[in-house]
């Protein structure tokens, strides 16, 4: 786990079976990315800073595996970073998170789910999890799941944080 080095020293050590290292130390996150994940969850609480937006595009551009973007890791995207999510990514907008990134309306993307999903999901060769009632899955930009399994609960602050970590290796 890369934090700050403010939260690395209250959290150190904390939990044995998590690495976790300095994220400002750059050839130390470089070895976690290279050497001792098998996915990425990059988003949750960043904040939409110009930080956020370097890391993402440093973990981009570093990192070979799977990498889950959620929230802030959204909120930062733009054309360049766009094009980097290529084959290895899983983006989990909800539609206003997704309607930043498209231009179209809350609406037009709750009216046409599956079909604006699998666009997206297509355009940049990567997994949506476009979030809602009945999330929408798009898999290959073609295969799509409903999770009919969801409830309210799921809509609190920190369930995508869990469900992130949940990428199958």
């Amino acid at each position: 786990m890369a934090l700050s080095p403010e939260l690395l020293e209250k959290t150190n050590n904390t939990a044995p079976e998590i690495t976790f290292c300095d994220a400002s130390d750059r050839a130390q996150f470089l070895d976690l990315l290279t050497n001792k994940v098998n996915v990425v969850a990059y988003g949750m609480g960043k904040g939409k800073t110009e930080r956020t937006y370097n890391t993402l595009n440093y973990i981009l551009d570093n990192y070979k595996g799977s990498i889950v973007v959620d929230v802030d890791g959204i909120n930062v995207l733009d054309a360049p970073l766009l094009r980097k999510l290529c084959g290895r990514v899983i983006l989990t907008p909800h539609a206003l998170e997704l309607s930043r990134l498209i231009n179209k309306s809350v609406p037009e993307i709750l009216n046409s789910r599956i079909n604006i999903a699998k666009e997206f999901a297509n355009k940049y060769k990567i997994i949506v999890v476009l979030k809602g009632y009945q999330s929408i899955i798009i898999t290959d930009g073609n295969r799509v799941y409903i999770n009919g399994a969801g409830n309210p609960y799921m809509t609190v602050a920190g369930m995508g944080d869990t469900l992130g970590l949940y990428k199958k290796k």
